[in-house]
């Protein structure tokens, strides 16, 4: 172990078809409880070949999203941020930074959402707010925000409200993507399974192999957000893989929606830390989870593609300073799901993504799509 390096790995997955699966067998699924630590061993040649010739992803990010959606989540990730820093400092303080009285205002929401952290991370965070005016030059729309006010959607400047119902409200990057109704299919579930990660070059620390551990979020085609379960992913020296099997980390309902094309997004999370450290990125994916559902809840919601934005922006702005100079870029993985015919089978090829860098250091994951 090395530094804390926090990183966020992604891809928008095209169609292929690629080689079989690797020679572990298929492993337990994930839970979102606790870190563990499945069945793995260094990769071989030929699995490093096989790694190589994968089709690679290109990644999403708030550059994906029309300029429209673009604006609407980096103002409702402003939000986020400010309303989770007055939680923060309101507990430090309370009669200074008073929250509502209304025990269904969004101050109260996300209070109770963060309440919910260790104390572990309650300290760090603690730590992180010392300096409230530093801290406020992070909301970036929002830096010039009375705090000590209560904030609502008004004064969070969030977008007007509209109906569930707007058909905009399932689009995604594509705006004038037209849906088909179709009825029940042969499959429930589309799970995202870990095979492989690789480490071009590991984090520029001091002595030690790099110690990671991979998690994140997951949005499903109703728009709803869950986190993913925490893997214990190994120890990594430069030019070394790991070989996982068949590892499932997350997986989403089919049946949540009615209609083709269904979209479907992971953030992951990578951690080159110890498990303490990791157990926090794990507490603020949660947090970050149950504080966007308040917020869109809100305000009747703002479309698939500008909540994940929002997601991805909060990530990259206020967790992202939660780990300083060891947070790596994030991303993000899209889907689009066009039919269960889309991969001639139950699963898909084998996809990696880009060479993500941070630090001196440089990481890949390789997955599969399956359905059942």
């Amino acid at each position: 172990m090395k530094r804390k390096n926090f990183l966020a790995l992604s891809a928008i997955a095209p169609l292929s078809l690629a080689a079989s699966p690797g020679a572990l067998a298929r492993q337990e699924p994930v839970g979102d409880d606790k870190p563990v630590r499945p069945k793995r061993r260094r990769s071989t040649p030929a699995e490093s070949r096989e790694m190589d010739a994968a089709v690679e992803m290109k990644s999403f990010d708030l550059s994906s999203l029309s300029v429209a959606d673009r604006r609407k989540a980096l103002q409702m990730a402003d939000a986020i941020s400010a309303l989770m820093l007055k939680a923060f400092l309101s507990r430090r303080d309370p009669a200074v930074y008073r929250l509502s009285a209304n025990p269904d205002s969004l101050e109260r929401k996300v209070d109770a959402v963060v309440k919910t952290l260790s104390p572990k991370t309650l300290a760090r965070l603690d730590r992180l707010t010392r300096s409230p005016t530093e801290t406020r030059k992070k909301l970036r729309g929002l830096s010039d925000i009375d705090l000590k006010a209560e904030l609502t959607p008004a004064t969070l400047r969030l977008p007007a409200q509209r109906s569930k119902n707007d058909e905009e409200s399932v689009n995604t990057p594509s705006l004038d993507v037209r849906r088909q109704v179709c009825a029940a299919g042969k499959y429930n579930r589309l799970t995202l399974i870990l095979q492989r990660i690789h480490c071009n070059e590991e984090t520029d620390g001091i002595g030690g192999s790099d110690e990671m551990f991979l998690s994140g979020l997951m949005v499903g085609a109703s728009g709803s957000a869950k986190t993913m379960g925490t893997v214990n992913c190994g120890d990594f020296d430069s030019g070394e893989g790991h070989s996982y099997g068949m590892l499932p980390i997350g997986s989403f309902n089919l049946n949540t929606t009615n209609h083709y094309p269904k979209d479907f997004f992971v953030i992951f999370q990578l951690v080159e830390s110890d498990s303490s450290d990791a157990a926090t990125a794990r507490d603020l994916t949660k947090l970050l989870k149950g504080v966007v559902e308040k917020v869109l809840d809100a305000f009747g919601g703002q479309g698939y593609s500008a909540m994940v934005g929002a997601i991805i922006s909060a990530v990259g702005g206020f967790i992202a300073s939660m780990f300083g100079d060891d947070y790596f870029p994030h991303y993000g993985v899209y889907l689009q799901l066009n039919s269960e015919n889309q991969f001639g089978g139950n699963m898909s090829g084998y996809w990696r993504t880009e060479k993500i860098k941070g630090h001196g250091g440089s990481y890949q994951i390789g997955f599969r799509w399956m359905f059942s």
